[in-house]
């Protein structure tokens, strides 16, 4: 088991992540130094890093709203366990697909709660994070663009987050 893997965990890691993705949203400072020189991207250096930050905080609330669904306060990884041996075959890969978001949206059952046109509408851009989004060194979006996003995740997350606590 992972060592931050309760319901809690990954209620208090969204509501952190979302506040750090707000926060790489605001412009940048100044970073030159001798080993950091001036960057072709300077003025948008914190837009990926705000865009990934914000995929982790609804990777967080779907995570929270899967254990919360099995109706106990254990982990995610007992909450797909469990699923797994009661023979969801969906899940036989759920370990490699544990950040998917895409995965997680399915496998959260959510979409038959979802009556709210305009989180809907938000849905295809809150869940394009990717994981391999840390590994590439330009930006891929403007400040505007990434806010846009980032609101639209702010939609879903919160929306998620009501539904956990319906649960509960």
């Amino acid at each position: 088991m992972w060592r931050y893997d309760r319901k809690t965990d990954y209620i208090k890691a969204g509501r952190m992540r979302l506040a750090d993705a707000r926060e790489l949203l605001e412009a940048p400072t100044s970073s030159e130094s001798a080993e950091e020189p001036r960057l072709p991207h300077r003025g948008s250096r914190h837009l990926r890093g705000a865009l990934y930050l914000a995929g982790y905080a609804i990777e967080c609330a779907l995570k929270a709203y899967i254990v919360a669904a099995t109706g106990d306060s254990g982990s995610f990884t007992e909450a797909m366990d469990g699923r797994t041996s009661a023979g969801d075959s969906r899940l036989s890969q759920w370990r490699r697909q544990a950040h998917n978001l895409w995965f997680l949206w399915h496998v959260s059952e959510l979409e038959r709660r979802l009556e709210d046109e305009s989180i809907r509408r938000a849905l295809p851009a809150s869940l394009k994070g990717r994981v391999e989004w840390r590994y590439a060194p330009t930006p891929f979006l403007s400040r505007a663009q990434a806010g846009e996003i980032i609101g639209a995740i702010r939609r879903v997350y919160s929306w998620i987050n009501e539904q956990r606590r319906r649960l509960e």
